[in-house]
């Protein structure tokens, strides 16, 4: 959760950190963007990303309840 700890995040950066190809990378905050995860503006050159913080929160307490509902199964 990169962009959640440093609250901003470029594309190129994100690409570094988890080595995926640019088209990868592009899908997925794609993705994150339309879930609400996260807001992308596009500042000179760079695509960056800010952290939806509410919904990210949200996102990771349903997350932990459901890997807590499979552990007590």
């Amino acid at each position: 959760m990169e962009i959640y700890d440093q609250g901003e995040l470029s594309c190129g950066e994100a690409e570094e950190i988890i080595q995926l190809s640019q088209p990868t990378v592009s899908h997925h905050l794609k993705l994150l963007g339309e879930s609400g995860l996260i807001r992308t503006e596009k500042k000179s050159r760079h695509l960056m990303m800010f952290p939806n913080y509410p919904e990210m929160e949200n996102f990771m307490n349903l997350f932990q309840s459901l890997v807590n509902q499979k552990k007590a199964t």
